[in-house]
């Protein structure tokens, strides 16, 4: 009689061999953990309202650091800065002027009048000396030689004001003119760098190498001062974000290469760690004991290169590997 446990012996063998194998396999370590694409976004702005004249870029765009993205009217503030800039270089040339002397025809009018001085002068000299012998001969009175006198004295004091006239217009204005204007001109060149900066600000680049990931207002509309206009993600904003196990972690350092693979990627996608969160997430809601460790998680960041961010969307997962 044959036994009917005896002659099963190698199914069970057989099926007892496939569970173990079954169980190994459920086991094994994954040889890569799982992340996803994020991005840090910048929202483009300008400080000033005004209406919206020129949009430069599309959703989607690659757009050069640097490169324009939109442009805001700016009419007025061009109008004013044209302004400031007149008057800063009308008060400008004025202090120029203060710093030189008269002009020469100036120069040359005040010294045509020292000669005219000057010759009055020597005809009193000449006149005083024949008043001076006529006195003496009794023939004129005190009165007339006391005019000749007076004369005299008149017009050599006329020739030393001229001939003060003449060194001063040699010279510039005095120093606290000069500081006056000093100062109005760079007031004026302050409000002309305000009005420029405003210009500025109204035609507005991009920071960095990035894609405009969205648009919030299109070309005639009214744009409020600060409002974002449009939502850019950098190509240095992309990170990966993947979560190591507690027992696991001390193979990750920062700065560490990693590998990155995705469906419908190309091969040879690299990144950089470039955080380690200091403090475990999904801790279990248990006291904390040796068989709960594995349950402990960290948070690491990696840095993609350029060409790795440009291929990546945000919220794409990816595979990580070590």
């Amino acid at each position: 009689m044959v036994n009917k446990n005896t002659q099963n012996f190698p199914g069970i063998v057989l099926a007892a061999m496939a569970a173990l194998l079954a169980t190994g396999c459920d086991q094994r370590k994954p040889d890569g953990y799982q992340g996803y694409v994020e991005g840090d976004f910048v929202y483009m702005s300008t400080p000033y309202a005004g209406k919206m004249t020129n949009l430069h870029v599309r959703r989607g765009q690659q757009v050069a650091s640097h490169g324009l993205l939109f442009a805001v009217d700016a009419t007025e503030e061009t109008y004013a800065m044209q302004h400031a800039h007149a008057q800063y270089e009308s008060a400008d040339a004025s202090l120029k002027d203060l710093k030189k002397g008269r002009r020469p025809a100036e120069i040359n009018a005040i010294r045509a009048q020292l000669a005219q001085a000057q010759a009055s002068a020597k005809r009193s000299d000449q006149q005083l000396a024949r008043d001076e012998e006529l006195f003496k001969a009794s023939i004129i009175s005190q009165a007339q030689i006391d005019s000749s006198r007076a004369a005299r004295a008149a017009d050599q004091a006329k020739v030393e004001e001229i001939r003060s006239q003449l060194d001063t217009a040699a010279l510039p204005a005095r120093q606290d003119q000069i500081q006056s204007q000093e100062a109005q001109v760079q007031g004026m060149r302050a409000s002309y760098g305000q009005w420029q900066y405003r210009v500025q600000q109204k035609s507005v680049t991009a920071s960095a190498q990035a894609t405009v990931v969205d648009i919030f207002y299109r070309e005639g509309e009214w744009v409020q001062s600060n409002a974002p206009v449009m939502k850019l993600l950098p190509v240095d904003n992309v990170k990966i974000k993947f979560f190591v196990p507690e027992n696991d972690l001390q193979k990750v350092r920062a700065g560490q290469s990693l590998r990155l693979s995705c469906d419908g990627c190309q091969a040879g996608l690299a990144a950089v760690v470039d955080y380690i969160a200091p403090d475990s997430e999904y801790t279990p809601p248990m006291i904390y004991s040796n068989e709960s460790r594995s349950k402990l998680v960290y948070l690491i960041e990696a840095r993609p290169d350029k060409a790795t961010a440009r291929a990546l969307r945000v919220g794409q997962p990816v595979e990580v590997l070590l």
